[in-house]
């Protein structure tokens, strides 16, 4: 077993980093965002979440290499303000749900669905 993980759930993870990949390319559109409830059907949640962040992380690392001059100032303060209430309602949440593994679950699950519907509703 390599790094802890069964031959099924290192498929699942690996197929998802390139799902990730993709997506962050400009080719998979949203499908990014089912990412880590994916590997959170291998692994408990933490884990996954654990898992994925570097991946996640080095992705938009990239990403801002190749935009950073596409840079709209109006843009970022509306989404920098907005960009740490979600990381740290986000931070709470999964603090307050992590000795509740079905909960966790849940909401993982719920974000992305909203996040789904959201880009079915915003690009009609």
């Amino acid at each position: 077993m390599l790094f802890g993980l069964t031959p099924d759930a290192l498929l699942l993870v690996s197929l998802t980093a390139l799902l990730v990949g993709v997506a962050k390319a400009g080719f998979g559109g949203g499908v990014g965002v089912i990412a880590t409830p994916l590997v959170a059907l291998a692994m408990p949640v933490p884990e996954a979440a654990a898992l994925m962040l570097p991946v996640l992380i080095g992705a938009d690392i990239f990403n801002v290499g190749q935009y950073r001059r596409n840079l709209s100032a109006p843009d970022l303060r509306l989404l920098l303000p907005a960009s740490v209430v979600g990381v740290i309602a986000g931070a709470l949440t999964f603090d307050a749900l992590t000795d509740h593994e079905r909960a966790l679950k849940a909401a993982v699950g719920a974000l992305a669905l909203a996040f789904v519907a959201w880009r079915l509703i915003a690009h009609r």
